[in-house]
């Protein structure tokens, strides 16, 4: 049977945050992998989708000392992975 060999993982990470006087964030992430043995050529071939639900901008909130204050921390996805846009 040819799946015998493939194996998939499907993963999912929800972020939500909810401050007073601030606006409430929520991200859905989903990333899946997907591999499969050849058994006659001993190795395995693997497939990695990163990004499923296409989050294209990430904000978290950034606890500064000194004096103590909320800054936000605008993230953008490119090329894969998140950039700051500080």
């Amino acid at each position: 049977m040819p799946f015998n060999q493939t194996f998939l993982d499907i993963s999912g990470h929800h972020q939500y945050m909810s401050q007073p006087q601030q606006a409430d964030i929520a991200y859905f992430f989903v990333d899946a992998n997907i591999r499969h043995h050849l058994t006659d050529w001993r190795t395995d071939l693997e497939l990695n989708l990163t990004n499923l639900a296409n989050v294209t901008s990430y904000g978290d909130l950034l606890v500064v000392r000194q004096p103590i204050q909320l800054c936000p921390l605008p993230l953008t996805w490119t090329d894969g992975h998140f950039e700051s846009n500080l």
